[in-house]
């Protein structure tokens, strides 16, 4: 067994339970060393501070109900040298189905062990919980390990993995990232899960067979880093719906571009709109702890569902997204336009009606000179047949007519709108 050393910074708090909107979450495990808050926005040259320094960090989306045990090995990178790092594990999740809505718990507590597995195949380094081999998170929290030191550091772009074991206590539920995209395998990313009967995989290396397409990843990987650090927020076009996730580690509109050089979480869920962030009873407090400690950066596409689910006119819109930005002042914010929509299998055919004209003030208001964000990045200029036309190019949408294809995502990141710090 390799011998591991624990870096000189203590152990990092687990997520806060206040919200952006004010609302309450539950009581979370407190860790003994909270992430200081950082002074106005990101600027080169600012001292380290312990921060998300991975890829493909992210919210948990789902829980899968009868199942208590579950191994996952995530695949991530990191853009700088790093010599130490520690994870934070949910046992929490997004729902907009069954109340409460927004953030909640899969219903007990979680028992979690887990590694670094770097490189891939190579060495286990057995990650601590203040000290010990296993950490808990209650219902509705998270919790945080130790920073561990990796000898000889995790080098820029070379992929490692987060591996860690889940045991739920009764009544409890195996969190998920996404049911909605394919796990990558070949890039060796595997999740197994069953009702009892696993063996713990914590501490091994390698890959292992998975048991559905489903997947898992930390909420954060952090570490001391004075470079920039994305927070990805918004509806399932950043989630990255419809997106290749069997071939892709970075899915979505912004992660396809930011995810080549920056570490980033992807906070992003289906079907939000920035009527339910800024609703007292709508959860969101644990993503909003998480934006403010592990983040520099925010890049957020909220409004396209505001435009085809709730029909709000455009300056509704606006306003609501200017008093979710100013919850986040010591960030820099940077809003996306919308890509169209049109009729299942009918790129050419708008959905029509008020939306429609809805979508097109949205879009010349947000690229317009004057703006509440610090830019605008215009993704729809990729996308869409002509500017304003409500259609597609043919190849870069999927069959529903409202999400981009694996290509149109593909497109966006390879024409550059989306600039990266």
């Amino acid at each position: 067994m390799t011998v591991i050393q624990v870096a000189t910074p203590g152990p990092r708090g687990a997520t806060g339970a206040t919200g952006a909107t004010g609302n309450t979450g539950a009581m979370g495990p407190q860790g003994p060393q909270g992430n200081p808050a950082i002074g106005g926005k990101w600027q080169a040259g600012q001292p380290a501070r312990l921060i998300n320094v991975a890829t493909r960090t992210g919210l948990a989306a789902d829980s899968l109900s009868g199942m208590k045990q579950a191994n996952s090995r995530s695949i991530h990178k990191v853009w700088e040298a790093m010599s130490a790092i520690g994870t934070e594990l949910p046992n929490w999740f997004v729902t907009s189905s069954n109340p409460p809505l927004g953030e909640r718990g899969p219903g007990a507590g979680v028992t979690y062990t887990a590694g670094i597995e770097y490189p891939l195949g190579g060495v286990n380094y057995p990650l601590t919980f203040n000290g010990s081999q296993t950490g808990y998170a209650y219902d509705t929290s998270s919790v945080c390990t130790d920073l561990v030191t990796v000898p000889g550091g995790i080098q820029p772009g070379v992929p490692f993995a987060i591996v860690y074991n889940a045991v739920c206590d009764a009544g409890g539920a195996v969190v998920i990232a996404s049911d909605n995209l394919s796990i990558n395998t070949n890039a060796g990313h595997c999740f197994e899960y069953a009702a009892s009967g696993l063996t713990n995989r914590a501490h091994g290396v390698g890959s292992f067979a998975s048991t559905s397409t489903v997947y898992s990843q930390p909420l954060a990987i952090f570490g001391m880093s004075a470079n920039p650090s994305i927070g990805i927020i918004g509806d399932s076009r950043n989630h990255g719906f419809n997106d290749d996730g069997a071939n892709n580690l970075d899915v979505g509109e912004t992660a396809r571009t930011v995810g080549k050089t920056r570490p980033y979480m992807n906070l992003a869920y289906t079907g939000e709109e920035t009527l339910n962030i800024i609703d007292t009873g709508y959860g969101y407090g644990m993503r909003g702890a998480l934006l403010r400690k592990d983040c520099t950066h925010i890049y957020c596409n909220y409004g396209i569902n505001d435009i085809w689910i709730a029909n709000s006119p455009n300056q509704n819109i606006l306003s609501r997204l200017q008093t979710i930005r100013q919850h986040y002042p010591n960030h820099w914010w940077y809003q996306t336009t919308y890509a169209p929509e049109t009729l299942p299998g009918q790129p050419s055919t708008p959905q029509g009606g008020s939306q429609n004209g809805y979508w097109v003030g949205m879009n010349n208001m947000l690229r317009g000179p004057t703006t509440p964000f610090d830019a605008v990045y215009d993704v729809a200029s990729v996308v869409e047949a002509s500017r304003n036309s409500g259609t597609w190019k043919t190849a870069y949408v999927g069959p529903d007519g409202i999400h981009e294809s694996p290509a149109g995502y593909a497109a966006i990141a390879a024409a550059g709108v989306i600039l990266v710090p």
